[in-house]
């Protein structure tokens, strides 16, 4: 019973969260009003080029300015290399604990396939964080070309 009710709160949720992050993309891809800054005397208007971030991350601290969801784009290209390493590191700690859950399983065999299967799984997507630009790559080319 209360299960099934946690499920209907879940898929509620789920249906709530698709459906801002919807509304929020569809607003991102409008065309935005110019950013402007006025300067002292509000005679001339001065577009803004750039956002500086509070910290700075992957290597810099502007991400330019573009139409639409331009500017998304420009910050996730200039913070993939500090995600990748992330997950890099994510992987590798869950590869870890794969191989601790081994080590402490004794007879318990359930246990000692869970540790393989983690092991597993954190290798392919070790894998896959690798090869992602080479899929990406092939794909873009493939279908748009």
């Amino acid at each position: 019973m209360f299960v099934q009710k946690l499920n209907k709160v879940c898929a509620a949720l789920t249906v709530v969260l698709i459906a801002l992050l919807m509304a929020s993309q569809m607003a991102l891809a409008t065309n935005p009003p110019e950013l402007v800054q006025l300067v002292a005397d509000n005679s001339n208007p001065v577009k803004q080029e750039s956002v500086r971030l509070l910290q700075p991350v992957g290597g810099g601290q502007d991400v330019e300015i573009d139409k639409g969801f331009g500017t998304w784009l420009n910050y996730f290209d200039f913070v993939g290399a500090w995600l990748y390493s992330i997950a890099v590191g994510i992987c590798v700690l869950w590869f870890l604990a794969g191989g601790i859950m081994i080590m402490v399983s004794g007879s318990n065999s359930g246990l000692r396939q869970t540790g393989i299967d983690q092991m597993k799984w954190s290798m392919i997507g070790l894998i896959i964080l690798t090869f992602s630009g080479t899929v990406l790559r092939t794909l873009n080319n493939l279908f748009f070309t």
